[in-house]
């Protein structure tokens, strides 16, 4: 797997620096705080860890297959710690419990030789609740991550003239709801939206653009990046916008730390 995931860097090295570049290091950065992250990751990878300190001693460093699972299971970890990105964190985690899980098979070994059967069978049906309550839980916190914006959805889609430039605050949302219907050429969001072309997003080319009503649309949702938000429903939309949909919300904090406040669609003045 290793040497599989190396040849894919190794080709793709140049794609990979774009995304890193366009995305990772402009829309996936500060959204959250390090505490909120710290709570994700206790509570998926942490039955995972139960018995790791069973697994702990003078030959631990030894154990080849018990270094490997942990250093593997660490990089999206360390990532999404560092840029306090909390933006798929929870699908990240997956590859970080799939190497987890021979840490967790080796504990229970470990301990199945260490107590009685009894004991053995006792602990084993308390571990299996505890997981199914948390496996329950965690399911209806993805259920409940992202604010319904079918509405929103629906009111650009029957627009009979879809080839205007939209601008959306989420960078994912209108790029996978409003594709093929839309040219991909015209979903700008308010991270990556380059006026003059030189590769370089400045927040003054968004702000001049939303000024003059360049978009036929604005998405804003206030989860990704709250103060530009606000500035721009403050300050820009009057100008050229009118508001065509506004909706509370209330998520979870699986995907963003700002779990309520307002979709709000704006729609350009004739």
């Amino acid at each position: 797997m290793v040497s599989i995931v190396g040849m894919y860097v190794l080709s793709n090295w140049s794609d990979l620096l774009i995304l890193l570049k366009s995305q990772l290091l402009s829309v996936h950065v500060e959204n959250t705080s390090l505490n909120s992250l710290l709570i994700v990751v206790f509570s998926y990878i942490s039955i995972y860890l139960l018995f790791l300190p069973l697994l702990v001693n003078k030959n631990t460093l030894k154990n080849k297959k018990l270094i490997l699972c942990l250093f593997l299971s660490l990089p999206f970890i360390i990532y999404h710690l560092f840029t306090e990105n909390k933006i798929s964190f929870y699908k990240h985690l997956v590859y970080s419990i799939f190497f987890l899980v021979p840490v967790l098979v080796m504990g229970m070994r470990e301990l199945n030789r260490r107590l009685s059967f009894f004991t053995r069978n006792m602990l084993f049906y308390l571990l299996f609740t505890v997981a199914l309550c948390v496996s329950f839980f965690q399911i209806k916190s993805i259920e409940t991550a992202f604010p319904n914006t079918e509405k929103p959805i629906a009111l650009i889609k029957s627009d009979t003239d879809k080839s205007g430039p939209v601008l959306s605050e989420n960078p994912y949302l209108l790029r996978h709801a409003l594709y093929p219907i839309m040219d991909i050429a015209n979903m700008h969001d308010i991270y990556t939206y380059d006026a003059n072309k030189d590769g370089v997003p400045e927040k003054q080319e968004l702000f001049d653009a939303v000024w003059d009503g360049y978009f036929e649309y604005i998405y804003l949702d206030g989860r990704f990046s709250p103060d530009i938000t606000a500035f721009i429903r403050d300050n820009l939309v009057v100008n050229s916008y009118k508001i065509i949909h506004e909706e509370k919300y209330l998520t979870s904090g699986v995907m963003s730390g700002n779990q309520q406040g307002a979709i709000t669609l704006y729609k350009r003045k004739p």
